[in-house]
């Protein structure tokens, strides 16, 4: 999606907004690594929309966002 698009970054896209999964090139990685508290790529997404290829999704649900091993046992544990 990014060769496609040149821009760089790609993000899902639903309910009007950028939600990750979040794919960046290393230009942005500088804004990523700028952020300070609990936020990730969603927050760049968000600040530089013009600079998102969005890939549109008809989501029933917020989609998991894992950025820890918490996360992912969490999202593990709800496995049916």
């Amino acid at each position: 999606m990014l060769d496609v698009s040149a821009l760089p970054a790609a993000a899902l896209s639903f309910g009007g907004l950028l939600h990750p999964p979040v794919v960046l090139r290393r230009e942005l990685w500088g804004d990523l690594m700028a952020l300070e508290g609990d936020v990730g790529c969603r927050a760049v997404i968000r600040a530089r929309p013009e600079l998102v290829a969005r890939l549109p999704v008809e989501a029933l649900n917020h989609p998991v966002d894992v950025d820890t091993p918490d996360d992912y046992k969490r999202l593990v544990d709800l496995r049916p």
